[in-house]
């Protein structure tokens, strides 16, 4: 992760405002009140003033507080509009590349996943408004991680993800019912049932770039159901015929 000329500056001078306060520990001292050696009474050092070994303790104890897991994880591409630092609607294709990021972030730095971690990845990420986002993270943990390849995010490779997690709802579809947020993915059984596998993959794909296409013009705006998006590709290109009507 590049750092600004600002960032740097900001991190060597709390470096070297560490190594002050560890090395030089104040000593209290009483300024001579007459013209007499009073002021050769300095007192000794204390004696636990901290060690080389203790010093660098701490100091990079001070440097584990300042890192955050988002630091290794690297955004490469074209995201278009999509800001990841910024506060998304619910339910937003913004709000789900957020998740992404945060659940990217765990995995790649070998973070314990658990609420607590959740809770603090997400907020050194987006700050306020974190909260929206921890669940959509605990959803995709329960999918196994369908989102994450490596520290590396792209677009495409977000869009990937929600291919595979539709494809993992229809085999299954009892994952939606424990986590009500992945009904956005999940493909109607009566749906599924008209559609021959490789039309029903020819759609998902499709869905697939709207995400894309979406998480770069309009990352604010509500994903669209997938059932909405079928229904609609079939009426359009199959002779204005709804789903329901559409045959072989």
């Amino acid at each position: 992760m590049k750092l600004t000329a600002e960032e740097l500056r900001k991190i060597v001078e709390e470096e070297i405002k560490l190594f002050k306060e560890n090395v030089f520990p104040k000593v209290d001292v009483e300024p001579p009140t007459d013209r007499s050696d009073s002021y050769l009474n300095v007192p000794d050092l204390p004696i636990d003033s901290p060690s080389p070994k203790k010093v660098k303790k701490k100091i990079k104890q001070k440097r584990k507080e300042r890192y955050t897991a988002a630091d290794d994880v690297e955004f490469k591409g074209n995201f278009g509009k999509f800001d990841k630092n910024k506060k998304y609607p619910d339910g937003s294709w913004g709000q789900f590349v957020q998740a992404s990021y945060v659940l990217t972030a765990l995995e790649v730095s070998k973070i314990n996943k658990n609420e607590e971690t959740i809770e603090k990845t997400a907020a050194a990420i987006i700050g306020a408004g974190s909260d929206k986002v921890a669940p959509w993270v605990g959803t995709l943990i329960a999918l196994g991680g369908a989102i994450v390849s490596s520290p590396i995010l792209t677009v495409a490779g977000i869009g990937a993800g929600v291919y595979s997690i539709a494809k993992s709802l229809k085999k299954q579809p009892s994952l939606a019912e424990q986590n009500p947020q992945l009904n956005v993915f999940k493909i109607d059984k009566q749906y599924s049932s008209i559609l021959e596998n490789e039309l029903e993959d020819s759609l998902l794909r499709a869905y697939q770039k709207v995400f894309v296409r979406k998480v770069r013009t309009a990352p604010e705006t509500q994903m669209l159901n997938i059932n909405k998006f079928i229904e609609y590709m079939l009426r359009t290109y199959k002779g204005g015929r709804t789903l329901k009507g559409y045959k072989k």
